[in-house]
C-alpha cells in the first residue's frame, strides 16, 4: 500500500508512517555479530539478520509512539517476491493501524 499525497493529506501532520523494505539475501540474513559492544546488549537482536533487525526496529518504532504505523517488508529478485518477517509489522497491521488513523 503507497501512501500517496492525497491520503497523506488525510493523516493528520503529527501522524509518523514508516514502510521500510531491504532485498532478502544471504548475507541480510545471516546473524549480525558485533566486534565491539557498548552497553549490555539487547537479547531481542541476538542471532538476528539484517531483515530480521530491520522488522524489530520498525516494530519499536511503533511501539514506544515515535510513529503510528510501520510496516517491514522484505523482497526476493529471483523470484520476485516479499516476505513479511514479522506479522507485528506486516501489512494488514500497517493497513490496520492507517485505518484507525483516517477515523
Amino acid at each position: 500500500m503507497e501512501i500517496t499525497p492525497e491520503l497523506r493529506n488525510l493523516l493528520a501532520p503529527q501522524t509518523g508512517q514508516a514502510a521500510r523494505d531491504m532485498e532478502i539475501t544471504p548475507e541480510a540474513q545471516k546473524p549480525v555479530g558485533a566486534r565491539t559492544r557498548i552497553g549490555v546488549p539487547d537479547p531481542a537482536f541476538r542471532g538476528a539478520g539484517c531483515v530480521d533487525r530491520m522488522a524489530i526496529m520498525c516494530e519499536r518504532l511503533r511501539e514506544d509512539g515515535l510513529y503510528d504505523m510501520a510496516w517491514a517488508l522484505g523482497v526476493t529478485r529471483n523470484p520476485t517476491g516479499f516476505l513479511e518477517p514479522r506479522v507485528t509489522v506486516g501489512r494488514n497491521r500497517f493497513t490496520m493501524d492507517l485505518r484507525r488513523a483516517l477515523c
